[in-house]
Parts: C-alpha cells; sequence; structure tokens
C-alpha cells in the first residue's frame, strides 16, 4: 500500500499519510484485496477529481474485523448524485466490493471541505 500511494501520489502535490493500528498479519487474503482496492479507488478519486493538498489513510484491525478510513481536504462532491448513472462506476465498485465481505461503507462529503471514506470489514464467522 505504501509503495502503491507514494507512486501515484508521488507524482501529485497532494501529500499523504499511511496510518496502520494492529497488525494485519492475520488479515484474510480477500479482506487484504478488498480493502486494497477500495483505497485505491479513493486514491484515484482523490488525484483526478478532489484537488486536494492532503490524503490519510487509516486501517485498523483488531478480532472484529478491519475498518479502513480515507479523508480528504479536497473540493468535495455531492455523494447522491455522484452515484447515480455510469459515471459512478468507482463509488458502485465500493459498495459491492465491501457488501461481498458482509461489510459496511459509508461516503460522506461537503462541498469545500473534503471527504470521508469509511468502510467495515468485519472478520468472517464459520
Amino acid at each position: 500500500m505504501r509503495w502503491h500511494l507514494s507512486q501515484f501520489l508521488g507524482a501529485t502535490s497532494t501529500q499523504w499519510e499511511l496510518n496502520v493500528e494492529g497488525t494485519l498479519d492475520n488479515l484474510s487474503a480477500d479482506m487484504a484485496v478488498v480493502a486494497f482496492r477500495i483505497i485505491q479507488e479513493a486514491v484515484n478519486n482523490v488525484a483526478k477529481h478532489a484537488q486536494a493538498a492532503s490524503v490519510r489513510i487509516t486501517l485498523s484491525y483488531d478480532v472484529e474485523g478491519l475498518r479502513l478510513e480515507i479523508l480528504d481536504d479536497g473540493c468535495g462532491f455531492d455523494v447522491s448524485s455522484a452515484s447515480q448513472g455510469a459515471r459512478s462506476l468507482g463509488l458502485t465498485s465500493m459498495h459491492e466490493r465491501v457488501a461481498s465481505l458482509n461489510g459496511k461503507v459509508r461516503i460522506s462529503s461537503i462541498s469545500g471541505v473534503g471527504t470521508r471514506i469509511t468502510a467495515v470489514l468485519p472478520v468472517a464467522t464459520n
């Protein structure tokens, strides 16, 4: 993830920070892929649309699951408008990926303030 962020955002003026709370050693492969793809899509949106000076990504893993948060200080957008139509493929894929692991995602944005994406991916119970 750090490599991806440095490569992708290194070419922009957007500063980034990645915080990991807990150890990710026991993360399932499915959970790791979903988390990476959500962060990848969010960072792509930051680079293309947000005009953000900074983005902060936090991963927190414990016995209940993985919580990830992506927070930028960009221009923000109208979430409900962006979620409609063909141009929302990235947002739709975030929701679908999280749902595939019985998780929850929340996207909130305020014009002129920025965007926060929070996803919770629970540990699978058998």
